[in-house]
């Protein structure tokens, strides 16, 4: 399983361009995200980072080889890797041309418990995974702002 990423919320941005572009060749993908947000890619375990100083909201991007193991598997590992805990299938949600698998679940971190859901789905004999993390209080809005945003612009390269 790659590493995972997590995706930092802002509730502000710039009103006349409040996105900014990442295309990253190493992880095949192409996406907008807010500005001001903190980015970090880890080209060595195909993995990016982004975040804001709130902490508020966490997104997740990363890939890895499929190595014929097979979609439910690669989800499963994924899901405990996060700690994901009270976990539900969700139905299939398709974008960037994919059909993703979704789970939805709660993590705990520092005490704080927080609505995670990860998106799962293999393009070109790679899994790719997308976590949105954020307080359960605050998941609905971070979803509208952020999360969608994210993927109605993602896109395999």
């Amino acid at each position: 399983i790659g590493s995972l990423v997590y995706y930092q919320s802002s509730s502000g941005g710039a009103i006349n361009q409040p996105y900014q572009s990442l295309q990253n060749n190493t992880l095949g993908v192409a996406f907008n995200y807010p500005q001001g947000w903190h980015m970090t890619v880890n080209q060595a375990q195909t993995s990016a980072h982004f975040a804001d100083s709130s902490q508020t909201g966490q997104i997740t991007i990363s890939t890895a080889a499929t190595n014929g193991q097979q979609l439910t598997q690669y989800l499963a590992q994924a899901s405990a890797q996060l700690g994901m805990a009270n976990t539900q299938t969700k139905p299939t949600l398709t974008f960037a041309g994919a059909s993703w698998q979704e789970v939805q679940g709660n993590v705990t971190q520092k005490g704080v418990s927080d609505t995670l859901v990860l998106y799962v789905t293999e393009h070109n004999n790679h899994f790719y995974a997308l976590a949105f993390q954020a307080p359960a209080t605050a998941y609905a809005q971070m979803e509208q702002v952020n999360f969608k945003p994210l993927r109605d612009s993602f896109s395999f390269l």
